[in-house]
């Protein structure tokens, strides 16, 4: 039978934030291979739940997810270095960089995979009774272990 999750709110709710904030951020699968361009948008995606809350399927797709706005990021550099419109010297014609429509497409799987990953702004806007104290004890037990002393009492999350 599956586990209910615990009422926000309560102080076994926090210490339970606590703990998982307290864990870090999941590895990707081993099926999902990051470049290391990919890291800082990885680590962005797992900050929006608390670990346990991951499901390995869902970390396939943050593996995606992390990969598609990497890839935006590299041609929109591109994209500022070639400049809108290119010139094609053989034909004399000026044309749209079809970067624009690398960036657009990616773009769209970015918004796909949002939605499959529900981070979007909807759901973490009120849908569920109780998602917004959820996040606020997530971001208190975040907080808080960024401000405990720095002893070897306590286990530090792996930053990425």
């Amino acid at each position: 039978m599956a586990q209910r999750r615990t009422k926000s709110g309560t102080i076994r709710a926090a210490a339970e934030a606590l703990a998982a904030a307290g864990a870090g951020y999941p590895e990707p699968p081993k099926s999902v291979a990051l470049r290391p361009e990919d890291r800082p948008f990885w680590v962005a995606i797992m900050g929006a739940r608390l670990a346990n809350e991951w499901a390995q399927a869902d970390l396939v797709l943050a593996g995606n997810l992390a990969r598609t706005l990497a890839d935006i990021e590299a041609n929109r550099s591109l994209l500022l270095a070639e400049g809108d419109l290119i010139h094609n010297e053989r034909t004399g014609i000026t044309k749209l960089n079809p970067r624009h429509v690398v960036i657009e497409t990616l773009s769209r799987r970015t918004m796909s995979l949002t939605r499959l990953l529900q981070l979007h702004a909807a759901p973490k806007m009120g849908h569920g009774a109780d998602s917004g104290a959820r996040k606020a004890e997530a971001m208190k037990a975040n907080e808080a272990l960024q401000a405990a002393p720095d002893d070897d009492l306590l286990a530090k999350p792996l930053r990425h």
